[in-house]
This record gives C-alpha cells, structure tokens and sequence, in this order.
C-alpha cells in the first residue's frame, strides 16, 4: 500500500518538474499564474518603435499584469520596451514587449516578451550562466 502511494506521489511531482522545465528556455524561464495561458519569449528578438506602438494601442484597454523579474546570481537591471523596470514588479499591459537585462554594459538577455490576455501575473526568472 505504501509502495503504491509513494510511486503515485513520485509521478506526480516528476511529471510537475517537467512541466515546470518546458517552461524554461536557454537563459529565462516564464512562470504565468495559470498554467494554461503560456508567456512566450523569442530570445535575441527585437521590435521597432512603430511595432511596440501599434501593439501597445491594440493592448491598451486589456486587464493589466503584475511583471516581476529574478535575476540570479547577477546585480542586473531590467528594462521594458526601453524603460527601466524594477525587480519588485509593476502592472504592464498584454501583447509584446521588448526586454533587456543588463549587468553594467554587459547584456545578460535580450528578447521579446509575450504576455497573453486575462492572465493576472507573470514572473520572469533569468539565469546569466546558462548557455
């Protein structure tokens, strides 16, 4: 009996890890408050002025979402479509986002940043050592 539970229990939190490790790229991992709305992330990725404006217009009534950033093992700083964002989080809108994260005037990671509609958190965890 207790052979049963503890292999039943053994699946379940490898079967959590692994999804929990798709939900990692090469250097950022996106953690959304619902599982089923995926935040997606195009390494080295950029976006015009025209294109982060157009997007921002098509977003800009949507139900905002709290972003909040870890960096491990770096004193990095984060900026959002050119802005700087602190590491406590604040609201953004849905739809794409340009994001760098810094170290000095080394860049850590660099890319674009899609956060999917009525999802009410998502929290980015960079990791600068991975390649």
């Amino acid at each position: 009996m207790h052979a049963l539970i503890f292999s039943t229990l053994f699946n379940l939190l490898t079967a959590n890890a692994n999804v929990s490790a798709d939900d990692c790229g090469e250097r950022v991992c996106l953690y959304p408050s619902d599982a089923d709305k995926a935040a997606k992330w195009q390494a080295d990725g950029r976006m015009s002025r025209g294109k982060r404006r157009k997007d921002a217009k098509k977003n800009r009534k949507r139900k905002t979402v709290d972003l909040s950033f870890v960096v491990h093992d770096h004193r990095a700083s984060v900026f959002v479509d050119g802005r700087y964002w602190p590491s406590a989080g604040l609201e953004i809108k849905p739809g794409r986002h340009e994001v760098e994260v810094r170290d000095g005037e080394t860049s850590l990671a660099l890319g674009v940043l899609t956060v999917p509609r009525n999802l009410d958190s998502l929290s980015v965890e960079v990791h600068p050592e991975r390649d």
